[in-house]
């Protein structure tokens, strides 16, 4: 079913390639998914507009106390495996959920000096983001990741990212109540 926020290609022609993606992602988003449908739906579409090179969405598991990395995106044949760290776990995907504060770093070795026992896994050469995914109500649900190109301003990025966040997080908290 369409989103009754998409307008119809009429409308649209001409229109820029963020509108298009977000009219794509709108529109996708409008159908009856599970939260991993969704996370994948939102965190491929969210790549797609912030220009990054991989990312993956990472939901908290109340049953097991542990972060899941549940939709691991542009890793291409080597995507990782499921991967589940306890909260207490020096990495920027915890970090990010326990202090709702977006963890950022601006290259391969700014990460490995946060995060040595991680540098191997950060074969990303790019800069990196990890975002709380926060839903109405303040609750932090997991996080969303960006694996972004060199060079990137993340101050400057961090706004436009802190959107997609909270879109993956909406798209995810959705499909858990439906």
């Amino acid at each position: 079913m369409p989103s009754t926020f998409a307008r119809p290609d009429s409308e649209t022609a001409g229109a820029s390639p963020v509108h298009d993606a977000l009219a794509h992602l709108l529109d996708a988003l409008s159908a009856p998914l599970t939260p991993e449908d969704a996370a994948h739906v939102a965190i491929t579409e969210c790549m797609a507009l912030a220009g990054a090179e991989r990312g993956s969405v990472a939901l908290w598991n109340e049953d097991t106390e542990l972060i899941e990395v549940i939709e691991p995106v542009g890793y291409g044949g080597s995507d990782p495996p499921h991967l589940a760290y306890p909260l207490t776990d020096a990495n920027p995907i915890a970090t990010a959920f326990t202090t709702r504060q977006p963890w950022l770093a601006r290259s391969r070795a700014e990460y490995a000096e946060q995060f040595p026992e991680y540098a191997i896994a950060a074969s990303h050469t790019g800069t990196y983001a990890v975002l709380p995914l926060e839903v109405p109500g303040g609750n932090v649900i997991g996080t969303v990741n960006f694996g972004l190109p060199a060079g990137t301003d993340l101050e400057f990025e961090l706004p436009r990212l802190r959107e997609f966040a909270r879109v993956v997080a909406q798209a995810v908290e959705r499909a858990r109540l439906f």
